[in-house]
């Protein structure tokens, strides 16, 4: 039998598994080929025969099998794979052969174990609600102990007024700890690692568990009975502030010691007027070119928005102006810029022997002011943007172990172009980015239960992906008209010019008469975008009046765990009817906002939005 013969027997015996993965050290790792490095996990003393003939003992000698389940390399987490050949084939990549329990990996640029700080696999320590005593709680011969009290809460959701901002997930767990298993856990190192929920029946093997939910571990407590455990959102982890390259006086002598440590700019898209640094009397810096870089025909201005003639490379985000020292034996054309003690001049008049600070023959202008109008079109699609931020800066690679990419590729050709600057005055963090994209484009970046990212947008046309009927419900299903969740107009900002702080503004006031007519009372909201065109900016503006011109009912119920496979932004039909028959809401199209999961009961909340009749 497979998990759906057993998800449809009412008498099956659930089980919730909890898995946290802990970190093993003190491996030797010998190398099996060119890149490519192994190490024995299989309990007691083990021999290994060298190149040489030498016959040598692994060490440490475990007295455990281990159900290796990550595998942490300085911070990333490399993809698992399915053999040796392809772990010889993918970069960061491992493969661990549980007939073996050898366990191989592929570092990044062939590189040798000893290049890192940190090389761990982590197994995972097991326990369970409910015992699957067909298995003696036994899986893949590691025995997981049945010491699950409760898990209430895993939680998912999407704020229905918030279009695009990301609200963290996460969930309790609470463990009996009357026999003092979990009073030395702060020892093992925990902090972090990885946690997986899964769903199961006693019986069913373990290739047809159902992951429901992969976090981290954020904290934990526990008193002489029990032990609590907190995990968080594996979006939450993505902190890393950017840009990350700064300025300095080594690499650039001749700067301004005040611009030493000025972070590097990173750029996405097209950006108006943004800063630029002086690395020399004739050099400037505008975007950091590490991974992508910078189209060639960028705009120079000075502070009073003239465009200054300008050479050098661009595509490296840097330029060049000829500036030179000013001599009164040489005659400047209009044009020219020169430097007199520590200021800057343009000549507007052509002359000679006209010595700075001359107002008929000279234009003085800041080097510190001026500004540049650049494109970086090689990354600008906004899901492009989140992979290219995960992979340069959070070590996360696209790729199927860490993505739906198939449900990234349907989405990405809905998903606008956008344009960002990240620099000094606008530090963001690799989710403040994200959830920039996701605001743009009235979507949610999020992690399903594998652990995989995908990207979700909403879609009121998409085809339903459950048939919620009414007797799934436990109980009274709850309905609310909440009236702070209308518009009568909205305004989006876009195109930002940097300098003066001053966007575009498109305003969709549609709907204005008929919302007010409806409601009685005007009510607008603006959103700040990092579109960076008008039509984009009238497509979303469409999108959020489309679900905010008309109250309509918010409904939440709990239902068995038939529909545990239920995504935020999913649609699903639904029709609430009294038992005499009376329709309270009609047959109609919904949309996921929230999900609660509680695993020691079995249950699933859902709450969802009504988008339109059927």
């Amino acid at each position: 039998m497979v998990f759906s013969d057993y998800i449809n027997k009412p008498q099956s015996k659930k089980i919730t598994i909890v898995e946290i993965d802990t970190p093993l050290t003190g491996y030797t790792w010998l190398n099996l080929q060119p890149g490519i490095w192994y190490a024995q996990l299989t309990p007691g003393n083990q021999t290994f025969t060298d190149d040489f003939g030498n016959v040598g003992f692994w060490s440490p000698a475990n007295a455990l099998y281990y159900n290796i389940q990550s595998m942490n390399v300085d911070g990333t987490l490399y993809s698992e794979v399915a053999s040796i050949a392809l772990t010889v084939a993918t970069e960061k990549t491992w493969f661990y052969d549980t007939a073996t329990t050898n366990i191989y990996i592929h570092f990044e640029d062939w590189n040798p174990p000893e290049f890192y700080t940190i090389v761990v696999p982590g197994a995972a320590i097991g326990f369970t609600f409910q015992k699957d005593d067909t298995s003696n709680n036994y899986f893949e011969d590691v025995y997981y102990i049945p010491s699950v009290v409760s898990i209430p809460n895993l939680s998912k959701r999407k704020d229905p007024l918030f279009f695009g901002v990301i609200q963290y997930q996460g969930g309790s767990i609470t463990f009996n700890n009357e026999d003092g298993y979990f009073d030395d856990f702060a020892t093992y190192n925990l902090y972090g690692q990885p946690v997986r929920i899964k769903f199961t029946f006693e019986g069913l093997d373990i290739s047809e568990q159902l992951t429901v939910y992969t976090g981290r571990v954020e904290d934990f407590s526990h008193d002489l009975t029990s032990f609590k455990l907190n995990i968080s959102d594996l979006r939450k982890s993505l902190s890393r502030k950017l840009p990350v390259n700064t300025l300095d006086l080594t690499t650039y002598a001749d700067m301004d010691e005040k611009l030493d440590g000025t972070p590097i700019p990173i750029i996405y898209g097209t950006v108006i007027k943004a800063p630029v640094y002086q690395t020399s009397i004739t050099n400037f810096i505008f975007a950091d070119t590490a991974f992508n870089s910078i189209d060639a025909t960028i705009v120079v201005y000075d502070e009073d928005g003239n465009i200054i003639t300008h050479a050098g490379t661009e595509t490296n985000g840097t330029f060049t102006l000829t500036i030179v020292v000013w001599s009164a034996a040489t005659a400047y054309a209009i044009g020219d810029y020169i430097q007199s003690g520590d200021d800057y001049y343009e000549a507007i008049k052509a002359g000679t022997n006209h010595e700075p600070p001359n107002t008929e023959y000279w234009k003085k202008f800041k080097t510190d002011k001026l500004t540049v109008t650049a494109t970086q079109s090689t990354i600008n699609n906004g899901l492009d943007v989140i992979a290219d931020i995960l992979e340069n800066y959070e070590n996360i690679a696209y790729n199927s172990s860490n993505y739906d990419t198939t449900e990234w590729a349907a989405e990405i050709g809905a998903v606008k172009d956008i344009g960002i600057w990240i620099g000094k005055g606008r530090l963001k963090t690799s989710a403040d980015v994200i959830e920039a994209v996701c605001v743009a484009n009235n979507g949610i970046f999020e992690p399903l239960a594998d652990g995989r990212y995908t990207f979700r947008t909403l879609d009121p046309d998409k085809e339903s992906a459950y048939s919620i009927q009414q007797d799934e419900l436990l109980g009274d299903a709850s309905i609310q008209y909440n009236a702070s969740e209308y518009l009568s107009s909205v305004k989006i900002e876009y195109s930002e010019d940097l300098l003066e702080k001053e966007p575009e503004i498109y305003t969709n006031n549609d709907y204005e008469t008929e919302v007010y007519a409806k409601y009685r009372q005007y009510k607008e909201k603006s959103f700040k975008t990092i579109l960076t065109s008008e039509a984009d900016a009238i497509v979303l503006s469409d999108s959020i009046m489309e679900q905010s011109k008309i109250i309509t009912p918010r409904v939440s119920f709990v239902t068995k765990t038939q529909n545990i496979g239920v995504k935020i932004l999913d649609n699903v039909d639904f029709e609430y009817v009294r038992q005499n028959g009376n329709v309270i809401i009609p047959d109609s199209k919904w949309q996921v906002l929230g999900i609660t999961l509680n695993m020691t009961d079995f249950t699933v909340g859902i709450d969802i939005k009504q988008i339109a009749e059927n």
